[in-house]
């Protein structure tokens, strides 16, 4: 089985935190909106919300490895009960339909990018910078 991992949704932040509190044996609710600042973003008017369907539907489509990947996160999530990752994927679904309800990446047209590949990379270029493998 996969590991699981705490995670915090933006669109519910203050509940996610609060429940990874609670996991770690912290007090209920030490979070509120009142106290944790975590709207970054501004008010929309309604030109700035339009997205034509097909526009929305080719960003969808474009987006299939990333949506595949957080709905992946989602379901590892050791602070969320299985009501908050169908509620995530209701709000996925509202947008993204196709790709919300897609099963083991059918339908991304590109593949995952090799990141094992990367990370070798990047540790071999860390260690000539450092003079140390970490």
């Amino acid at each position: 089985t996969r590991d699981r991992i705490v995670v915090i949704r933006n669109e519910h932040m203050v509940e996610d935190w609060n429940s990874i509190e609670r996991l770690m044996g912290g007090r209920n609710n030490i979070v509120s909106g009142l106290n944790f600042p975590h709207d970054n973003s501004h008010e929309k008017n309604e030109t700035e919300k339009f997205l034509s369907d097909g526009s929305r539907r080719a960003l969808c489509q474009a987006s299939c490895n990333d949506i595949y990947v957080y709905k992946s996160i989602l379901r590892r999530g050791k602070n969320l009960k299985p009501e908050d990752v169908e509620e995530s994927l209701a709000e996925l679904r509202n947008i993204c339909p196709k790709e919300a309800d897609t099963v083991d990446r059918e339908g991304c047209h590109d593949a995952l990018p090799d990141i094992e590949r990367k990370i070798k990379r990047d540790r071999v270029v860390l260690e000539e910078y450092s003079g140390k493998f970490i």
